[in-house]
Protein backbone atom coordinates (compact mmCIF):
# COMPACT_ATOMS: atom_id res chain seq x y z
CA UNK A 1 0.00 0.00 0.00
CA UNK A 2 1.32 3.27 -0.65
CA UNK A 3 1.94 6.21 2.11
CA UNK A 4 -0.55 8.19 0.99
CA UNK A 5 -3.37 5.91 0.82
CA UNK A 6 -2.56 5.00 4.51
CA UNK A 7 -1.97 8.16 5.79
CA UNK A 8 -5.64 9.03 3.72
CA UNK A 9 -6.87 5.94 5.78
CA UNK A 10 -5.82 7.06 8.95
CA UNK A 11 -7.21 10.42 8.90
CA UNK A 12 -10.42 9.46 7.90
CA UNK A 13 -10.93 6.33 10.06
CA UNK A 14 -10.20 8.92 12.92
CA UNK A 15 -12.36 11.69 11.34
CA UNK A 16 -15.46 9.02 10.97
CA UNK A 17 -14.97 7.26 14.54
CA UNK A 18 -14.75 10.83 16.36
CA UNK A 19 -18.02 12.07 14.82
CA UNK A 20 -19.55 8.82 16.06
CA UNK A 21 -18.50 9.42 19.32
CA UNK A 22 -19.50 12.60 19.01
CA UNK A 23 -23.17 12.16 18.91
CA UNK A 24 -23.16 10.31 22.47
CA UNK A 25 -26.01 11.62 25.09
CA UNK A 26 -25.81 13.71 27.89
CA UNK A 27 -24.03 11.19 30.35
CA UNK A 28 -20.21 11.17 29.52
CA UNK A 29 -19.07 7.12 30.23
CA UNK A 30 -15.42 7.17 29.70
CA UNK A 31 -13.22 5.63 27.26
CA UNK A 32 -15.22 2.41 26.51
CA UNK A 33 -14.74 -0.93 28.30
CA UNK A 34 -17.29 -2.42 30.93
CA UNK A 35 -19.59 0.32 32.47
CA UNK A 36 -21.64 -0.85 35.78
CA UNK A 37 -24.89 1.20 36.96
CA UNK A 38 -25.47 0.86 40.87
CA UNK A 39 -29.48 1.72 41.29
CA UNK A 40 -31.94 1.93 44.30
CA UNK A 41 -35.38 0.67 43.00
CA UNK A 42 -39.26 0.89 44.00
CA UNK A 43 -41.40 -1.64 42.54
CA UNK A 44 -44.80 -3.10 43.04
CA UNK A 45 -45.85 -6.21 44.37
CA UNK A 46 -46.29 -8.81 41.51
CA UNK A 47 -47.48 -12.04 43.16
CA UNK A 48 -50.33 -13.55 40.79
CA UNK A 49 -50.50 -14.64 37.48
CA UNK A 50 -51.57 -11.79 34.87
CA UNK A 51 -49.99 -9.30 37.23
CA UNK A 52 -47.63 -6.71 35.29
CA UNK A 53 -44.33 -5.93 36.81
CA UNK A 54 -43.04 -2.31 37.37
CA UNK A 55 -41.37 0.48 39.12
CA UNK A 56 -39.22 3.23 39.30
CA UNK A 57 -35.39 3.94 40.07
CA UNK A 58 -32.39 5.90 40.62
CA UNK A 59 -28.67 5.76 39.00
CA UNK A 60 -26.65 6.56 41.70
CA UNK A 61 -23.97 5.62 40.52
CA UNK A 62 -22.12 4.75 36.92
CA UNK A 63 -18.48 3.13 37.15
CA UNK A 64 -16.37 3.06 34.13
CA UNK A 65 -13.48 1.59 33.11
CA UNK A 66 -11.46 4.52 34.47
CA UNK A 67 -13.62 4.83 37.21
CA UNK A 68 -16.57 6.08 38.62
CA UNK A 69 -18.00 8.80 36.10
CA UNK A 70 -21.61 9.40 37.19
CA UNK A 71 -22.47 10.06 40.91
CA UNK A 72 -26.16 11.25 41.86
CA UNK A 73 -25.22 13.28 44.58
CA UNK A 74 -22.84 15.64 43.12
CA UNK A 75 -23.93 15.36 39.31
CA UNK A 76 -26.01 18.15 37.56
CA UNK A 77 -27.89 16.10 34.77
CA UNK A 78 -29.52 13.42 37.30
CA UNK A 79 -30.36 10.31 35.67
CA UNK A 80 -33.31 8.49 36.79
CA UNK A 81 -35.90 5.35 35.29
CA UNK A 82 -38.74 3.16 34.79
CA UNK A 83 -39.62 -0.24 34.14
CA UNK A 84 -42.77 -1.88 33.18
CA UNK A 85 -44.59 -4.86 30.92
CA UNK A 86 -42.99 -7.74 32.89
CA UNK A 87 -45.99 -9.72 32.77
CA UNK A 88 -45.92 -12.41 35.05
CA UNK A 89 -46.74 -16.05 33.55
CA UNK A 90 -46.07 -18.77 36.32
CA UNK A 91 -45.52 -18.93 40.07
CA UNK A 92 -43.61 -22.11 41.15
CA UNK A 93 -43.88 -23.36 44.98
CA UNK A 94 -40.84 -25.14 45.73
CA UNK A 95 -41.93 -25.20 49.23
CA UNK A 96 -40.37 -24.04 52.53
CA UNK A 97 -40.47 -20.88 51.86
CA UNK A 98 -38.85 -20.80 48.39
CA UNK A 99 -41.32 -19.47 44.96
CA UNK A 100 -39.92 -18.64 41.51
CA UNK A 101 -41.96 -16.11 38.89
CA UNK A 102 -41.35 -16.36 35.43
CA UNK A 103 -42.05 -13.06 33.64
CA UNK A 104 -42.25 -12.35 29.86
CA UNK A 105 -41.50 -8.92 27.75
CA UNK A 106 -40.21 -5.85 29.45
CA UNK A 107 -39.04 -2.82 28.94
CA UNK A 108 -36.49 -0.69 31.03
CA UNK A 109 -35.88 3.28 29.94
CA UNK A 110 -33.45 5.70 31.39
CA UNK A 111 -34.20 9.39 31.92
CA UNK A 112 -31.94 12.61 32.03
CA UNK A 113 -33.11 15.44 33.88
CA UNK A 114 -31.60 18.88 34.71
CA UNK A 115 -34.14 19.02 37.89
CA UNK A 116 -33.97 16.05 40.64
CA UNK A 117 -36.71 14.15 40.94
CA UNK A 118 -36.25 12.20 44.02
CA UNK A 119 -35.33 15.20 46.39
CA UNK A 120 -36.45 14.63 49.83
CA UNK A 121 -37.88 11.16 48.18
CA UNK A 122 -40.92 13.53 46.69
CA UNK A 123 -41.71 10.31 43.69
CA UNK A 124 -41.09 7.97 46.66
CA UNK A 125 -43.79 9.31 48.72
CA UNK A 126 -46.00 10.56 45.78
CA UNK A 127 -49.04 9.24 47.14
CA UNK A 128 -49.58 6.67 44.14
CA UNK A 129 -47.18 5.06 41.96
CA UNK A 130 -48.11 6.19 38.72
CA UNK A 131 -47.49 9.78 40.19
CA UNK A 132 -43.66 8.76 40.77
CA UNK A 133 -43.65 7.49 37.16
CA UNK A 134 -44.87 10.27 35.28
CA UNK A 135 -42.39 12.40 37.25
CA UNK A 136 -39.36 10.54 35.76
CA UNK A 137 -40.95 10.09 32.45
CA UNK A 138 -40.72 14.27 32.19
CA UNK A 139 -37.11 13.80 31.47
CA UNK A 140 -35.68 13.18 28.57
CA UNK A 141 -35.08 9.88 27.34
CA UNK A 142 -31.70 8.79 27.67
CA UNK A 143 -31.89 5.03 26.88
CA UNK A 144 -34.75 2.58 25.87
CA UNK A 145 -34.09 -0.83 26.02
CA UNK A 146 -36.55 -4.17 25.35
CA UNK A 147 -35.97 -7.07 27.09
CA UNK A 148 -34.75 -10.53 25.68
CA UNK A 149 -36.21 -13.88 25.96
CA UNK A 150 -33.90 -16.28 28.13
CA UNK A 151 -36.41 -19.65 28.22
CA UNK A 152 -39.58 -20.97 27.04
CA UNK A 153 -42.07 -22.04 29.59
CA UNK A 154 -45.10 -24.76 28.05
CA UNK A 155 -47.88 -24.91 30.00
CA UNK A 156 -47.50 -27.25 33.11
CA UNK A 157 -44.15 -27.15 33.32
CA UNK A 158 -41.78 -24.64 34.91
CA UNK A 159 -37.61 -24.27 34.63
CA UNK A 160 -35.25 -26.29 35.21
CA UNK A 161 -37.15 -29.07 33.62
CA UNK A 162 -39.22 -28.90 36.53
CA UNK A 163 -42.78 -29.90 36.15
CA UNK A 164 -44.57 -27.18 37.76
CA UNK A 165 -48.14 -29.27 37.71
CA UNK A 166 -46.05 -31.62 40.84
CA UNK A 167 -46.33 -28.26 43.40
CA UNK A 168 -49.70 -28.08 44.79
CA UNK A 169 -50.08 -24.28 44.80
CA UNK A 170 -48.61 -24.05 41.19
CA UNK A 171 -50.55 -21.44 38.92
CA UNK A 172 -51.79 -22.04 35.61
CA UNK A 173 -49.91 -20.34 33.00
CA UNK A 174 -49.76 -20.07 29.30
CA UNK A 175 -46.78 -21.23 26.54
CA UNK A 176 -44.52 -18.00 27.29
CA UNK A 177 -41.26 -16.49 26.53
CA UNK A 178 -39.92 -15.82 29.14
CA UNK A 179 -37.39 -12.75 29.85
CA UNK A 180 -37.36 -12.73 33.66
CA UNK A 181 -37.73 -14.76 36.04
CA UNK A 182 -36.82 -14.12 40.41
CA UNK A 183 -36.34 -16.40 42.90
CA UNK A 184 -37.32 -14.97 46.86
CA UNK A 185 -37.31 -16.18 50.32
CA UNK A 186 -40.48 -16.15 52.23
CA UNK A 187 -44.52 -15.77 51.45
CA UNK A 188 -45.93 -14.46 48.34
CA UNK A 189 -47.11 -11.14 50.63
CA UNK A 190 -43.70 -10.69 52.37
CA UNK A 191 -40.17 -11.86 51.80
CA UNK A 192 -36.57 -10.85 52.71
CA UNK A 193 -34.92 -11.66 50.08
CA UNK A 194 -35.76 -11.71 46.13
CA UNK A 195 -33.22 -11.97 43.44
CA UNK A 196 -33.66 -11.70 39.44
CA UNK A 197 -31.92 -13.55 36.84
CA UNK A 198 -29.73 -11.91 34.23
CA UNK A 199 -31.83 -9.52 32.31
CA UNK A 200 -31.04 -9.18 28.35
CA UNK A 201 -31.63 -5.56 26.89
CA UNK A 202 -31.69 -4.92 23.17
CA UNK A 203 -31.20 -1.14 22.99
CA UNK A 204 -33.91 0.17 20.80
CA UNK A 205 -33.41 4.34 21.30
CA UNK A 206 -32.59 7.26 23.35
CA UNK A 207 -30.22 10.24 22.43
CA UNK A 208 -27.73 8.16 24.34
CA UNK A 209 -28.20 5.69 21.59
CA UNK A 210 -24.42 5.48 20.78
CA UNK A 211 -23.32 5.93 24.47
CA UNK A 212 -22.80 1.87 24.17
CA UNK A 213 -21.41 -0.63 21.64
CA UNK A 214 -24.09 -2.42 20.21
CA UNK A 215 -23.95 -6.44 20.59
CA UNK A 216 -21.37 -6.10 23.45
CA UNK A 217 -22.86 -8.55 25.72
CA UNK A 218 -23.68 -12.06 25.23
CA UNK A 219 -27.20 -13.94 26.34
CA UNK A 220 -25.81 -16.62 29.06
CA UNK A 221 -29.02 -18.53 28.19
CA UNK A 222 -29.97 -18.63 24.47
CA UNK A 223 -25.88 -17.28 23.28
CA UNK A 224 -27.44 -14.72 21.12
CA UNK A 225 -25.81 -10.78 21.24
CA UNK A 226 -27.53 -8.39 23.66
CA UNK A 227 -26.62 -4.72 23.84
CA UNK A 228 -26.92 -4.98 28.22
CA UNK A 229 -27.52 -6.66 31.05
CA UNK A 230 -29.21 -6.18 34.50
CA UNK A 231 -29.73 -7.91 37.71
CA UNK A 232 -31.28 -6.92 40.85
CA UNK A 233 -32.77 -7.59 44.55
CA UNK A 234 -35.30 -6.26 46.52
CA UNK A 235 -37.53 -6.96 49.74
CA UNK A 236 -40.80 -6.08 50.95
CA UNK A 237 -39.40 -4.77 54.74
CA UNK A 238 -36.99 -2.05 52.73
CA UNK A 239 -39.79 0.38 51.85
CA UNK A 240 -40.67 1.05 55.51
CA UNK A 241 -37.58 3.18 55.91
CA UNK A 242 -39.36 5.71 53.26
CA UNK A 243 -42.50 6.09 55.71
CA UNK A 244 -45.82 5.09 55.84
CA UNK A 245 -47.09 7.38 52.67
CA UNK A 246 -45.25 5.33 50.17
CA UNK A 247 -47.32 3.46 47.57
CA UNK A 248 -44.11 0.88 46.79
CA UNK A 249 -43.97 -2.40 48.53
CA UNK A 250 -41.12 -3.70 47.14
CA UNK A 251 -37.79 -1.66 47.29
CA UNK A 252 -34.16 -2.64 46.53
CA UNK A 253 -31.00 -2.63 44.16
CA UNK A 254 -29.92 -2.82 41.03
CA UNK A 255 -26.89 -3.18 38.25
CA UNK A 256 -26.83 -2.62 34.88
CA UNK A 257 -23.61 -3.82 32.65
CA UNK A 258 -22.79 -2.77 29.16
CA UNK A 259 -19.86 -1.35 27.28
CA UNK A 260 -19.53 2.17 26.80
CA UNK A 261 -18.51 3.69 23.26
CA UNK A 262 -14.68 5.01 22.93
CA UNK A 263 -14.49 8.95 23.78
CA UNK A 264 -13.47 11.25 20.60
CA UNK A 265 -9.98 12.07 22.07
CA UNK A 266 -9.55 8.18 22.19
CA UNK A 267 -10.52 7.60 18.90
CA UNK A 268 -8.10 10.62 18.13
CA UNK A 269 -5.21 9.08 19.10
CA UNK A 270 -5.92 6.39 17.97
CA UNK A 271 -5.69 7.74 14.64
CA UNK A 272 -2.96 9.41 15.51
CA UNK A 273 -0.87 6.39 16.27
CA UNK A 274 -1.85 4.88 12.52
CA UNK A 275 -0.49 8.35 11.35
CA UNK A 276 2.52 8.20 13.00
CA UNK A 277 2.97 4.46 11.90
CA UNK A 278 2.64 6.18 8.59
CA UNK A 279 5.32 8.61 9.25
CA UNK A 280 7.75 5.81 10.87
CA UNK A 281 7.62 3.37 7.49
CA UNK A 282 7.84 6.25 5.20
CA UNK A 283 11.03 7.56 6.68
CA UNK A 284 12.49 3.57 6.86
CA UNK A 285 11.77 3.38 3.61
CA UNK A 286 13.59 6.75 2.32
CA UNK A 287 16.51 5.28 4.14
CA UNK A 288 16.49 2.03 2.52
Amino acid sequence: MRMPSLLALSVAATALLGTSAAMAGPIALGPGGFIATTDSSWENLTNAVGQTLHGILKVNQIDGASGTVYSYGSATTKVTGVFDAFKLQAVQDNGGGSFRLYFSGGNLKYYTSANDPYLNNTIVNSGTQNAGITAIQAGSEWLNFNAQNILTLASGVGGNNTNCASFATCQAFDDANISLYIDLQGTLNSFGFAGTSQVYLDLISGSGFTDLVQDGVINSFTNAVADASYQGNANTGQCAVYGPNTPWQVCGSNNLFAVAVPEPLTLSLFGAGLVGAASLRRRKAKKA
